[in-house]
């Protein structure tokens, strides 16, 4: 079958052929996640959802490590495949797959030696530790499985195979939704099933995005001779941002879940993680639709072609809006829809859980903007200006108000924190965008 040309073949045709794919890639996690929570909350009870979304940042660490060598190392990739430079795409693409195989062995090793310390360390308590216990320690012992695919994923996207992502993602997730039923409510395997499940399908996944090595369109091949520290170091500076956007989520679910229980107690993490799972769906797709046009800005940026640059843009920022929009409608027309889909609720749950539904969901069209542009910043290796959007709205303006506004405002406030924060990045990531277009015109 031939290959399309990023650099040749129509800006709408190229970007309609990777929609699809990138956002079924991307929503990998999401389907996972959502698929044990669903099961989770009503096949096991409140106690252990809660203890299922105290663990949830660890997805964003190791789907995080594997996006920064995968998506860093796919982005250097493509640039060098638009200048011909197939001995960098090996040197790239060997020393990515010896790092994420090096990461993988260590964190595997130190998270079983303090599994219970790190359920703790999440909010973790009595009535949920043994729950988070039997989740977490599986979960720990597949830890390469989750790195090794998320940085096959980013590499596969980038060589232009971007439909074997996407059947990976179909047939993994198909697996794990099916496991899921059969584990948890035939054979009452409860968190461990849940766990065992997702572990399985992500395997599938894994084993289905392997396969592309050993086809005949494969450009990426791998040279142990060719690793180098300073590659290393060139894919990390790529990727980091992707790696910060994918933590994000991680990083604020943790810190949140801490001041939910101290403010609206166990309750309160019941309704944020109808909200956190909510927003990984809204947030793979916005990553989905972002990555459409990574390759094809990375490809035609490196071949100095800025007007198709342009072009994709301008594309990929509509497309993300009304995304984002279509998303915004749903959520505040059908609230109780979306709290029942993922507990069994009584009037508590959903007198606080459509408040906070009206409230936090404010943020999606920021985010999808916040999201879209930190992409294009990275695809055009403007990592500083990428990295700074992903910082702001992912770790530093949200760890500040999450403790200043509801110790001001009470616990309700909680809800407003995330819609603030993408907010104001919004208006920096404008500013950033805005420069960085007037800059790559005058220096290429």
């Amino acid at each position: 079958m031939k290959q399309f040309d990023l650099l040749k073949d129509d800006i709408k045709k190229l970007y309609i052929k990777y929609l699809l794919p990138s956002i079924c890639a991307t929503m990998i996690t999401s389907i996972y996640i959502i698929a044990d929570t669903i099961m989770v909350g009503h096949g096991i009870g409140k106690d252990a959802l809660v203890a299922l979304n105290l663990l949830l940042p660890i997805y964003s660490l190791l789907f995080g490590i594997g996006n920064m060598l995968g998506i860093g190392g796919g982005i250097l990739v493509s640039v060098a495949l638009g200048v011909g430079n197939k001995n960098r795409v090996k040197e790239v693409f060997s020393t990515a797959l010896m790092s994420a195989i090096i990461f993988s062995i260590l964190m595997t090793l130190s998270f079983l030696a303090f599994r219970r310390d790190i359920c703790y360390l999440l909010g973790a308590d009595t009535s949920t530790i043994d729950y988070a216990m039997d989740y977490g320690t599986i979960l720990f012992a597949a830890m390469p499985i989750f790195i090794l695919s998320a940085c096959l994923q980013g590499f596969i996207r980038n060589d232009k195979a971007p439909n074997r992502a996407m059947l990976a993602v179909v047939f993994g997730s198909v697996t794990n939704i099916v496991l899921d039923y059969v584990f948890i409510y035939i054979l009452d395997m409860e968190m461990r099933g849940a766990v065992l499940a997702t572990v399985i399908g992500y395997t599938l996944n894994f084993v289905i995005c392997i396969g592309h090595l050993f086809s005949r369109q494969n450009n990426l091949k791998c040279d142990l001779r060719l690793i180098k520290i300073v590659t290393f170091k060139d894919i990390f500076v790529s990727g980091f941002t992707s790696m910060l956007v994918e933590m994000s989520s991680g990083i604020t679910t943790f810190v949140f879940n801490l001041q939910i229980i101290k403010y609206l107690k166990n309750i309160g993490v019941v309704v944020y993680s109808v909200l956190t799972n909510s927003i990984i769906v809204c947030n793979s797709i916005f990553m989905g639709a972002a990555q459409t046009t990574q390759p094809i800005i990375a490809s035609n940026y490196g071949a100095v072609l800025m007007d198709r640059v342009e072009k994709v843009k301008k594309l990929g920022i509509k497309v993300i809006i009304v995304i984002a929009i279509m998303f915004s409608i749903y959520v505040n027309v059908f609230p109780r829809t979306l709290i029942d889909a993922f507990v069994e609720a009584n009037e508590e749950i959903y007198s606080m859980g459509v408040y906070a539904i009206g409230v936090y969901f404010m943020c999606l069209i920021p985010m999808a903007v916040n999201i879209y542009y930190s992409t294009y910043l990275q695809s055009i290796i403007k990592s500083g200006k990428a990295f700074l959007i992903t910082c702001l709205r992912g770790v530093v303006l949200n760890i500040a108000l999450v403790f200043v506004v509801p110790l001001l405002f009470g616990g309700k406030s909680i809800w407003f924190v995330v819609p603030i924060t993408e907010i104001i990045t919004m208006i920096i990531a404008l500013t950033l965008v805005y420069q960085g277009v007037t800059m790559n015109r005058s220096t290429i």
